[in-house]
């Protein structure tokens, strides 16, 4: 089961979530969601795809996924990907 917590904000709803001055929330190019299960296998999935710029899983199945350039923020698996990344390209 996924549940869509979020997507296309206004300034004033993404002001009062603590979104970000420029988050991708505001063009419509972010979700928030949360999936029940096997979270780890989710999480693989969207490191997986290249269309998925900014990640972040915030614990408790609850993900953030936009169409921005890869990044994260606040540690994550993501960390661990472009390290990966990197060490790979030499």
């Amino acid at each position: 089961v996924v549940r869509v917590n979020s997507t296309c904000r206004s300034k004033t709803h993404n002001a009062r979530v603590g979104g970000a001055s420029r988050s991708y929330h505001l063009t419509g190019n972010a979700v928030d969601f949360r999936v029940a299960a096997n979270t780890a296998a989710v999480s693989r999935f969207l490191l997986g795809k290249k269309s998925v710029g900014g990640f972040k899983h915030y614990g408790f199945g609850v993900f953030h996924i936009d169409t921005g350039p890869r990044r994260t923020w606040d540690g994550g698996p993501r960390r661990a990907w472009a390290s990966n990344r990197r060490s790979r390209r030499g």
